[in-house]
């Protein structure tokens, strides 16, 4: 009987991460760049140390990491993770257009949200108002329950982002007040 208790003991140990992967991944909405989850707790799904922390006003912590090179800031709030946004080295149209296209095998068509000045019709006017700071090439994916952006708008890099859309938690105040 010792032996059997002893038994279910180690497993139970051994089985444990397991277990508590399983609880956490019940509340993954989806999983970003294969390391964080998104609509996952903050503190325990994270598995890179973050470079540097920052608690904003408004109650949410920006988490920034490096990994592998890339530039990634993870934003949280009320311990979950709303949003995940990655830098894509380097900013120009050859890589917002590869990154497009695999977006729109992934997830279909999107949407275009540019902004350009009413001069830039062409994609050489384009380009020549994105590098001057005028422009700004955006493409989105909404799907249930998050949404994926990409953003090109620096030289320097492209921005990629995954949020998590959120529904109000406190319902309307019927009542009315002073």
């Amino acid at each position: 009987m010792r032996k059997l208790i002893a038994l279910s003991k180690f497993n139970i140990i051994l089985l444990w991460p397991l277990f508590s992967q399983t609880a956490h991944a019940e509340t993954c909405v989806k999983r970003v760049f294969n390391q964080f989850c998104l609509g996952g707790a903050a503190n325990t799904l994270m598995s890179a140390e973050p470079t540097t922390t920052k608690q904003e006003d408004d109650g949410t912590t920006l988490y920034e990491f490096s990994v592998s090179g890339k530039h990634v800031n993870v934003l949280a709030k009320d311990d979950t993770i709303i949003a995940v946004e990655r830098y894509e080295p380097p900013g120009n149209w050859l890589n917002f257009t590869d990154w497009k296209v695999k977006l729109v095998r992934l997830y279909g068509r999107a949407t275009d949200q540019s902004t350009f000045p009413a001069y830039a019709t062409s994609r050489s006017s384009r380009l020549n108002a994105l590098k001057a700071g005028k422009g700004v090439a955006k493409a989105s994916w909404s799907e249930p329950g998050w949404s994926v952006t990409l953003v090109w708008k620096e030289p320097e890099f492209i921005r990629l982002k995954y949020t998590l859309k959120t529904t109000p938690s406190i319902p309307a105040n019927s009542t009315e007040g002073l």
